[in-house]
């Protein structure tokens, strides 16, 4: 559940103590992503209240207390949401330093890379050749047209309507490709395993005692 901040607590919010914790990196992650959402949503509410209050009738003087007070509400609140970006920036600031040293920032490279090669010959293994004409048989099939057919349809940049669906590689090309890639898999659940096991590893972050509870430490 959120915490919201109650009018006046501005300095408070600002001044307040910190808390320091050890907590593994996949931990410190997960700190990290609720004070952003934390951030995010009382970022909106604070400013809906400011930008978007309006009134039909002239209020009563309750009425206006309530308004102003809701106006103090949404500037704490903005405080405390600057505090918690800024808490999130120092956090991931740590685990990137973390990472780099226990070589996760490495891997993740390495990771990103193979995904890439994967995605590549995925693309590749769809391209569907036994529907398309050899280019030697489609060179000796297109001089049996007349001329006026075979005008357009010797373009190969922009296919038309009676075209010639050309392989310009055959079957054996594209299965060469495409035989080492249950190793790149092999390979990318390996560093996956590696960077799980790396993520124990603990990294000390330091969290205002006010976010801890949102925090969830």
């Amino acid at each position: 559940m959120l915490r919201f901040a109650q009018p006046g607590q501005i300095g408070q919010i600002m001044n307040n103590q910190v808390v320091t914790k050890s907590l593994t990196l996949s931990r410190a992650h997960h700190v990290a992503a609720r004070l952003a959402e934390l951030a995010k949503t009382l970022s909106q509410q604070s400013m809906a209240v400011i930008g978007s209050t309006s009134l039909r009738y002239s209020p009563t003087p309750d009425q206006v207390e309530a308004l102003l007070a809701r106006g103090t509400t949404a500037l704490d609140n903005i405080a405390r949401a600057r505090q918690a970006y800024r808490t999130v920036a120092s956090i991931r600031q740590a685990l990137g330093a973390a990472n780099a040293a226990a070589g996760i920032t490495g891997l993740l490279t390495q990771a990103e890379g193979l995904r890439g090669e994967l995605a590549l010959l995925d693309s590749l293994a769809k391209v569907d050749l036994l529907t398309r004409v050899p280019l030697a048989t489609a060179v000796v099939s297109l001089k049996e047209r007349p001329p006026q057919e075979t005008a357009l349809t010797q373009s190969w940049r922009e296919p038309v309507s009676n075209s010639m669906p050309v392989s310009l590689v055959g079957l054996a090309d594209v299965d060469a490709q495409l035989a080492n890639r249950a190793g790149l898999v092999a390979e990318l659940n390996a560093i996956g395993d590696r960077i799980n096991d790396l993520n124990h590893k603990v990294v000390e972050i330091q969290v205002p005692a006010s976010l801890a509870a949102d925090a969830g430490i």
